[in-house]
């Protein structure tokens, strides 16, 4: 995985990241806005698709705010697999999780083609407000998560673990919390759009300009998530924010 532009951070353990995690839980939760479900198994993805029930599965990985390319690869998607998933955590608008995290950094991704995941993976379905999504793509790539998942972290992220991290209190028709919101959601498209750049084939020089830049607008984002969250400066500065 290329994680050179976002800096590692944690582990977040003991009495500190519990107080936080305290404070933060106060609110609602991911399980309040999106679905979250594991992926399937066995999960065996083979060269050639199956003649029944052929399904493209996602063979490669997961960075912040971007999928990495693997081989090409299907599945046989019946009933008979030991851990099935309905078609709908495979398609449409979703973000995939990385279970395991990478230097104490959660990774997500938004995608929308159609694929299997297998049990290394989380989908995540936002529901109704259109906003959702780029919110938790942001909340999960975040500091605040690594966090306040903790040991969870460490140790590798279930479904369960997900629906529990709390969500930015943001009340939409509160002007202020509006237009932190949009100022949340343009960082993470930004995020997003520069992370896409830095694989566009352009010369070192140009690419080292746009890693600067992911770093320095990953900390504007989790700065603009503390603030949603009410976070006080003692927070802050333990999230290495200042």
């Amino acid at each position: 995985m290329n994680e050179s532009a976002f800096s590692p951070v944690g582990p977040f353990l003991g009495e500190e990241a519990e107080r936080l995690s305290a404070r933060l839980r106060r609110g609602p939760q991911v399980g309040d806005v999106a679905d979250v479900m594991s992926g399937l198994f066995p999960f065996e993805p083979q060269k050639e698709r199956p003649l029944l029930n052929g399904l493209k599965a996602f063979t490669g990985d997961i960075a912040p705010y971007e999928t990495l390319p693997g081989p090409l690869g299907f599945i046989r998607y019946d009933k008979r697999l030991t851990e099935f998933r309905p078609l709908r955590c495979f398609t449409g608008p979703r973000l995939l999780l990385r279970v395991q995290a990478v230097a104490g950094r959660p990774a997500c991704a938004s995608v929308d083609e159609t694929c299997a995941t297998g049990a290394s993976v989380l989908t995540i379905i936002p529901r109704e407000r259109p906003l959702q999504g780029p919110l938790l793509l942001g909340l999960l790539n975040s500091r605040i998560t690594a966090a306040v998942a903790g040991e969870s972290l460490l140790g590798g992220l279930s479904a369960e673990d997900v629906l529990d991290l709390p969500f930015p209190p943001l009340n939409p028709m509160n002007r202020r919390h509006r237009a932190l919101q949009g100022e949340i959601v343009s960082a993470v498209y930004r995020l997003a759009y520069l992370c896409r750049e830095r694989r566009s084939g352009k010369p070192d020089w140009a690419n080292r300009v746009v890693e600067r830049q992911i770093r320095d607008t990953d900390l504007v984002l989790d700065d603009l998530l503390s603030r949603a969250f009410g976070l006080d400066d003692d927070d802050r500065a333990y999230l290495g924010l200042g």
